[in-house]
């Protein structure tokens, strides 16, 4: 069944996808992506991005999730740079972004990203967003509603992350703590499969398909300085009330074995907002766009420019 098809609004198209991982040679291992790497100065502090494709095509910005760097995007900037201007923003405190002068908030992420946008003198975005990325994009729809043309969310943070226990949020640092001593030995976790199973447990469906190059950059944003504050950003931020006033077209795609999220806030989000539309995945985890790229690509794709 096609996207947009006559479906349930209250229920999600479930898909069965006939392959697991990239299709094809990951082209992405060829390029020198240095070269399209740029920094602008956003709120006072460094803010690194890409920015890949021909700037007279419609931009597509992508942002990323906890734990997560513009690297996160790597099997899909060019799939989808065949009809976008692809930009990929470091959230501030992650990759190579400053931290955020004020300390970090998700309307604090979603100002950075409208920030980005006037850097780059682009009205409007079409935005696609995953995890914490995805509550940022929905958050900036919110803010901005003019700066949003459509959303694709990939399993976003912002309802179930609301019922975590108070020690979640009391151990942050605890758990920072732990992904940045994951960030420091990821050479040696991802040459060993049972280490790079452990590590990707939750996020992937299938670690032992995932190439030790994909879980290399997975793994890259890990040590991030901003995780504390973004998680207990993410715990704190309560913007469910507010979703009924999202008017642009959302794609929700969830992953049915998603180790992060719940794939069950598809339903709940989708029941919030007017227009939107909802994709889960069976034998998929956290990340469908690393997990399905072309698929991905594709998909999200079809539906922003419909």
């Amino acid at each position: 069944m096609a996207i947009g098809s006559e479906i349930d609004p209250r229920e999600a198209l479930t898909i069965d996808l006939p392959t697991y991982g990239p299709i094809n040679p990951a082209e992405w291992l060829k390029i020198d992506w240095s070269q399209y790497l740029h920094t602008a100065m956003i709120d006072g502090r460094d803010v690194n991005y890409l920015e890949y494709g021909d700037r007279s095509k419609p931009t597509v910005m992508l942002v990323h999730g906890l734990a997560g760097c513009w690297q996160n995007w790597l099997a899909n900037v060019i799939g989808l740079a065949e009809k976008f201007h692809v930009v990929a923003i470091d959230l501030p405190g992650f990759g190579a972004s400053e931290l955020p002068a004020d300390g970090i908030s998700i309307p604090g992420y979603a100002n950075c990203v409208a920030g980005l946008l006037d850097h780059l003198e682009a009205a409007s975005a079409y935005v696609i967003g995953n995890s914490m990325g995805g509550m940022t994009s929905l958050q900036l729809a919110l803010d901005h509603p003019a700066r949003v043309e459509r959303l694709v969310l990939v399993s976003p943070a912002g309802w179930s992350t609301n019922h975590v226990p108070p020690a979640v949020g009391q151990a942050a640092g605890l758990a920072a703590l732990i992904f940045g001593r994951v960030a420091a030995n990821r050479d040696a976790i991802v040459r060993r499969p049972r280490l790079r199973a452990r590590a990707l447990r939750g996020v992937v469906a299938h670690p032992e398909k995932i190439s030790g190059e994909v879980a290399y950059e997975l793994l890259g944003g890990t040590g991030g300085e901003g995780f504390a504050g973004a998680l207990r950003a993410i715990l704190a931020h309560d913007f469910r009330p507010r979703l009924g006033e999202i008017q642009q077209p959302t794609l929700f795609i969830w992953g049915r074995r998603d180790g992060v999220v719940s794939s069950r806030d598809v339903i709940k989000f989708g029941d919030q907002m007017p227009h939107a539309e909802k994709i889960l995945l069976r034998d998929t985890g956290h990340v469908a766009m690393v997990e399905h790229p072309e698929w991905f690509d594709r998909t999200a794709t079809d539906f922003l420019l419909r």
